[in-house]
């Protein structure tokens, strides 16, 4: 299977094209690509240099990681100087993020110097650049170009990625089984790759059917209600004690009405236990913020729960927490 393939890869294919200058095309000098750990990044990254590569020569393209451009805390052979990025025709950055602080300046002046010179420049991070921690100048570089998402793939692109990793691990499995194991397939390529390696070693044992279901089920990392809470807590600044307190005040109300939706939606615990941990809350009042939260119409706190959401989610398949 090639990413290009898959609905979710074709707009970065289609933005990664747009580098090399072509005949009433316009050229796009920089192209940033953004998505969770494990939604095929690297992979997309090593296509491109490879193509460049086999149409330009070796010397072309330089592929590497943000965290080996000029440190002090690596060898003279493993870091990448920055002077040595405004050479090639393209130069490509994955794990962007990992970028030392110390060098995100120069390096915004670097990618002006490379637009100007007619070079492309690739950037692949974890999270959306205006997201990420920086200069300004850096930040409003990145924002400015033209930056791709790669999303979460869909049920149907899950199966196909799933079954195409299985065919590598020359695993045949029949299609009841599979139906089984796509409701916990992840959402992410590394995920799914992870899952079909975990159900090719069980394969490998004869192991029966539903143990190779339970498999791929266990592949995938659960969230905990100590990480929501935690989640919570940070993201509006309270302190853990005060929120799992006795407090009446607003803002604690919120956050204990965030974390009982959450873990609803995330954990298989009952009201019961869920009020037992949370400071000995009765049922009750857990299934009544439940239902004040469906019936609320502060958009600005459904936008909340939905971030919140999928930071959750991703804690789940292990790609981001």
């Amino acid at each position: 299977m090639s990413l290009e393939t898959l609905p979710e890869f074709q707009l970065a294919a289609a933005a990664l094209a747009t580098l090399e200058p072509k005949p009433g095309q316009p050229y796009i000098p920089v192209v940033t690509i953004w998505g969770e750990k494990g939604s095929g990044k690297t992979t997309i990254a090593r296509q491109v240099a490879s193509h460049w590569r086999s149409r330009l020569g070796i010397q072309s393209t330089l592929l590497t990681r943000g965290s080996v451009l000029a440190t002090r805390r690596l060898s003279d052979t493993q870091r990448v100087p920055l002077a040595r990025l405004g050479r090639p025709e393209l130069m490509v950055i994955d794990g962007f993020e990992q970028l030392p602080a110390k060098v995100a300046l120069p390096f915004a002046r670097l990618l002006d110097r490379r637009e100007q010179r007619g070079l492309a420049s690739v950037i692949m991070i974890n999270q959306p650049p205006q997201q990420l921690k920086g200069p300004d100048r850096l930040i409003h570089r990145l924002s400015g170009s033209m930056v791709v998402e790669i999303p979460w793939l869909t049920a149907t692109s899950r199966e196909m990625a799933f079954d195409t990793f299985l065919s590598r691990h020359r695993v045949h499995i029949s299609r009841q089984v599979k139906t089984l194991m796509a409701a916990f397939l992840g959402p992410t390529i590394g995920c799914i790759e992870k899952q079909a390696k975990t159900v090719a070693e069980g394969h490998a044992k004869r192991l029966a059917a539903d143990d190779l279901v339970r498999l791929c089920q266990q592949a995938s990392i659960r969230v905990s209600l100590d990480q929501i809470v935690q989640l919570v807590t940070i993201s509006m600044g309270l302190d853990r004690k005060s929120v799992l307190g006795p407090g009446r005040e607003p803002t604690l109300v919120r956050a204990r009405q965030l974390i009982v939706v959450l873990a609803r939606e995330h954990t298989e615990l009952s009201l019961a236990k869920l009020g037992k941990a949370l400071g000995g809350r009765d049922p009750a009042t857990l299934r009544h913020a439940i239902t004040a939260f469906r019936s609320s119409t502060d958009e600005g706190l459904k936008r909340q729960t939905a971030a919140m959401s999928r930071q959750l989610e991703a804690c789940r398949w292990g790609t981001r927490c």
